[in-house]
């Protein structure tokens, strides 16, 4: 039992500590460097040897304990899972201080069992080492037979008897109702409401950001309450663009913490030539129709946050098929960038991408080519209709308004293949 404890406790210290890692060295480099980092520092080492060390004396201590109380099995082993536990967020704390409200965090989970297992144990207790009739309690005894005076079981069946009289502990039950409350509590918000919202570190409120996309309010109060060193300030708005990235928006508390950073000049460069150019992507894509011809549409990739302050305005130079602009292509995107999106599209019966029909070469290969200007901005600097004075009012190139946060130039190509 003692060794079974060890091997769990060594696993459970290794999960634990990469999870106390993600939160002090970071994890965009992967699970495999973040162990790597967690491992080379001297408090996982302590971490990694000590508590195991201390499980194993613990599990010592109580067995020998056990046996001048008359713990049974079951009893042993919830005291050991619970000591086990406190020993596991002691620890963590003694070595990485408030860092360590991770594994406090992952630690609540390991309570919904045992909080069960409190209250099955509570309500099935058996106290003793004499046999008792499995189904009623009354004591056995070989002189009585084979079968229970008190309820007819058949004792000499497997299972007809056990051992130990069947005493109920309300006190076990209660523990066990009183951890599944603090189990559900505990993993629904950690420590993030209230007078302890002060208490979380900035680094732990980061990573509940980027790594899960917390969208909800407390996170995001306590992280505009605070001031935060150039360091996190780069860790978060990196995370929150790779949060953009896999998700293909932010929510709205998030936009416009990295919209402010924007335009604060809080970033660096390259940041925030990401910020831009992440948000909306043009690309043109082909396809064969049903009479061998080849559509070539200009759609997008749409990453705006609804009802955000940027918001995207394209000016559309037309598709050229083999330097030739198509009549009729050429025109300026007044509603939105979502005429661009394909989703948008679908739910429009009838609406289309914008596009050109071509036909194949039999020599050589068409080239279709499109370009465009995107025009980044706030609503104010954004203005619709005829305000913009015909963007168009130049031979090859938009009229665009000065004062814009960000425009950016696209060319696109794409080449058909010669055919039959």
């Amino acid at each position: 039992m003692v060794a079974l404890v060890v091997v769990l406790s060594v696993v459970w210290a290794l999960v634990g500590l990469i999870s106390v890692a993600t939160i002090t060295t970071g994890s965009s480099g992967g699970l495999l460097r973040t162990g790597i980092l967690a491992l080379a520092s001297w408090r996982s080492v302590i971490f990694v040897v000590g508590f195991p060390v201390l499980v194993a004396g613990e599990v010592v201590l109580l067995r020998r304990l056990g046996r001048r109380l008359g713990w049974g099995r079951e009893s042993l082993l919830l005291m050991v899972w619970t000591l086990a536990l406190v020993t596991l967020v002691l620890l963590a704390f003694a070595l990485w201080g408030l860092a360590a409200l991770a594994m406090f965090r992952m630690s609540w989970g390991l309570l919904v069992p045992l909080s069960f297992f409190y209250m099955a144990y509570g309500m099935g207790r058996r106290v003793g080492t004499e046999p008792h009739c499995a189904k009623c309690g009354y004591p056995w005894h070989e002189q009585i037979g084979s079968i229970c005076p008190e309820c007819g079981s058949d004792w000499s069946a497997k299972g007809g008897t056990r051992i130990g009289r069947p005493e109920r502990s309300l006190v076990f039950v209660a523990v066990g109702v009183v951890l599944l409350f603090f189990s559900f509590a505990g993993t629904a918000t950690p420590l993030m409401r209230g007078p302890l919202n002060k208490l979380v570190p900035t680094s732990y409120l980061i990573d509940e950001i980027v790594s899960k996309g917390v969208g909800w309010v407390p996170p995001w109060t306590e992280i505009n309450a605070r001031t935060l060193t150039p360091e996190q300030t780069l860790r978060l708005a990196d995370g929150l663009l790779d949060l953009r990235l896999r998700h293909g928006h932010l929510y709205r508390l998030a936009s416009t913490w990295l919209e402010g950073q924007v335009s604060s000049g809080s970033l660096p460069p390259e940041l925030v030539e990401r910020f831009y150019v992440e948000m909306f992507e043009l690309e043109l894509r082909s396809r064969v129709m049903p009479d061998g011809l080849v559509r070539v549409e200009l759609t997008g990739i749409n990453r705006t946050t609804p009802m955000a302050g940027t918001e995207v305005r394209i000016i559309f130079g037309g598709l050229k098929v083999d330097g030739e602009l198509v009549e009729g292509t050429r025109f300026e995107e007044f509603a939105s960038v979502y005429r661009f999106d394909p989703w948008a599209v679908a739910r429009k019966p009838g609406d289309s991408l914008p596009g050109v029909v071509a036909n194949r070469k039999a020599d050589s290969v068409t080239v279709v080519t499109a370009e465009a200007w995107l025009c980044y901005g706030a609503n104010t600097q954004l203005p619709w209709g005829d305000a913009w004075g015909g963007a168009w009012g130049m031979p090859d190139s938009p009229a665009i308004p000065t004062g814009l946060p960000w425009v950016r130039h696209v060319k696109l190509r794409v080449e058909i293949e010669a055919g039959d």
